[in-house]
């Protein structure tokens, strides 16, 4: 039998989903987002709900509710896992992202919910619509309302930094997603247009020094960069031989 002859028994498969694994995924409210982690766990949000719901699906059949995270005073709207599943993050309708160590997850008690690490990753003025993590797991992006994009290193769970934002002109951003192969960030939104950025510094400088052709000379530099100390930004062309 080859793989397109299976796939029909496969998706019917999927499609009967048994009654309890819904019972138990069922929490009141519809779901507005859930990510998967490596290692079988799923998390979701409810809407207009402040929690964000974790269960263990290493038995789809018996899916197990493991924790309700806390820690926003509104709305979770998006969330994800790192790859290696050690750290789960939740962006909200308050423009904060809060991250939770899965190590404490296990260890909780039952029925108290594991505190966030570090403190929240803040900055945006409007709610958090879709969170996305570079491949390397040392970046995090989130998407707003109001049409940025903004950035932290998580490298170090614990003490995340800011990177600043991006805009995009075009309206409400609601969708985000790194490539894994290179240095690109895709975001789509209302604005029916999707917008590609590098977001790695070394590659943004290289294109940018590429265009300007030659360094800026002290001339240039005291002109248009006034009341800073002159130094070269970009290697000068090496001479074709």
């Amino acid at each position: 039998m080859t793989p397109a002859d299976g796939l029909p028994a496969a998706l019917d498969e999927l499609t009967r989903s048994p009654r309890d694994a819904r019972a138990r995924f069922a929490h009141g409210q519809p779901t507005g987002a859930v990510a998967f982690s490596a290692d079988r766990r799923a998390a979701g949000r409810r809407e207009q709900e402040v929690d964000v719901w974790l269960w263990n699906v290493v038995n789809p059949r018996r899916p197990k509710l493991i924790a309700k995270l806390t820690g926003f005073g509104r709305w979770a709207e998006a969330v994800a896992f790192t790859s290696n599943s050690q750290n789960v993050m939740a962006g909200s309708a308050g423009g904060v992202v809060r991250i939770w160590s899965t190590g404490d997850i296990k260890g909780a008690r039952t029925g108290t919910p594991p505190a966030p690490i570090g403190h929240p990753l803040t900055g945006p003025t409007a709610p958090i619509t879709a969170i996305a993590l570079s491949p390397d797991g040392k970046m995090l992006a989130a998407a707003t309302t109001n049409a940025q994009v903004w950035f932290w290193g998580v490298g170090t769970p614990n003490k995340p930094g800011s990177f600043g934002s991006l805009t995009e002109p075009t309206g409400t951003l609601n969708s985000l997603a790194f490539s894994p192969t290179d240095n690109t960030l895709a975001a789509g939104g209302a604005g029916r247009v999707l917008r590609l950025w590098s977001y790695r510094p070394y590659v943004i400088a290289d294109r940018i020094c590429s265009r300007l052709g030659t360094p800026l000379t002290q001339g240039e530099w005291k002109q248009y960069v006034a009341g800073l100390p002159y130094r070269t930004l970009c290697p000068a062309p090496t001479p074709s031989s």
